[in-house]
């Protein structure tokens, strides 16, 4: 693939993740140039060149995993595009955001110790396995997952005083709606339902209480 990559770190120059992506081929590991040109531990070969992905990371990349238009990075970073990522970002294709505060320790927070050495997408989620013992400033030792898709609820009126509420889920997934009077709680619960292959879910809520309600969505 061309001149292939370059630039050498602590431990040599090496390729550890691949993604690929329709035409497009993603590359994550130890190097600073791809093709000659620079690219910051992370790039992409589109059939017949390389290219950079913005300023890439500032450490290491392990892992990759693709859904739909984004990718996935894991590793030993804590900054992509130039800002901060602690060890996992995403690229929707022209840019880097971070996963909220990422991964570290319970103790030591994120020092650039810490990795994600493994990534896999499941639906909605991300799941990530590595060296860390907090992901989002919860307890998750070595292993957490990601909501990146949370569902948007739809609420709608059926006309004798009940509510519908539609979201979109993850075909085959099981959902329940709940309910409270306050953001606070305390959360009363429907049933299960499964989300169908159109991913389309809807609760009737007949007979709620008076007064303001909060609704949301948990998976039994």
């Amino acid at each position: 693939l061309g001149p292939g990559m370059g630039g050498n770190g602590p431990y040599g120059t090496y390729v550890s993740a691949l993604a690929v992506s329709g035409s497009n081929l993603y590359v994550g590991g130890a190097f600073t140039t791809a093709g000659g040109s620079a690219a910051n531990y992370i790039a992409k070969w589109n059939g017949s060149s390389w290219s950079a992905l913005g300023a890439g990371m500032n450490d290491y990349v392990n892992a990759l995993a693709v859904s739909g238009s984004d990718l996935y990075v894991g590793g030993q970073f804590t900054t992509a595009g130039g800002s901060a990522a602690n060890c996992i970002a995403k690229w929707d294709g022209s840019s880097w955001s971070s996963m909220g505060s990422g991964m570290g320790s319970v103790f030591f927070g994120p020092t650039g110790l810490w990795s994600v050495d493994a990534l896999a997408v499941s639906g909605s989620d991300v799941y990530a396995g590595g060296s860390f013992t907090a992901a989002g400033e919860e307890v998750s030792a070595y292993l957490a997952r990601a909501i990146v898709y949370p569902p948007d609820l739809a609420i709608e009126r059926d006309g004798d005083g009940g509510y519908f509420i539609r979201f979109s889920g993850v075909p085959g997934s099981a959902y329940r709606l709940q309910r409270a009077p306050g953001v606070t709680g305390p959360w009363t619960a429907s049933g299960p339902q499964s989300a169908p292959a159109s991913g389309l879910v809807e609760f009737w809520d007949l007979f709620p209480p008076p007064g303001q309600a909060f609704y949301r969505t948990v998976q039994p």
